[in-house]
């Protein structure tokens, strides 16, 4: 499955991470994520609660094998930076919102913490562009 980025983020070393970190939370591999969480990594889902410990990030990996993917917008600011869009897949429509911070705003800070906003809908809802 391709996962569609949006262009133009090559400029932005941040952008670029996000995109790729995203597309790997989309294709279900927590194997990029782990070297970049802080021991006491923190993701939070809305209306779900949190999940504490880069071991169990998986558990905020979408729950089911998407057939397409779409990466809307990257914005980096700073220590933070987030991301939106949507997967379909099994019927369902999932779209997401992101935002992460960072330990710094260096290029090398480790992520502290994710907030994640999830709508599920059906699937035959159309694609925003």
């Amino acid at each position: 499955m391709q996962v569609i980025t949006p262009g133009g983020c090559g400029n932005s070393p941040r952008s670029q991470f996000t995109v790729e970190l995203f597309e790997q939370w989309v294709l279900g591999n927590a194997d990029p994520w782990l070297p970049w969480l802080t021991k006491d990594f923190v993701w939070w889902r809305a209306g779900e609660g949190i999940t504490q410990g880069p071991q169990n990030v998986t558990r905020m990996f979408p729950g089911f094998e998407a057939e397409h993917a779409e990466i809307g917008s990257v914005i980096t600011h700073g220590r933070f930076a987030s991301c939106d869009g949507f997967l379909l897949g099994a019927g369902v429509r999932l779209d997401f919102s992101h935002v992460l911070r960072f330990t710094g705003a260096g290029k090398t800070a480790n992520i502290a913490q994710v907030r994640s906003y999830l709508i599920e809908s059906s699937a035959e809802r159309p694609a925003p562009r």
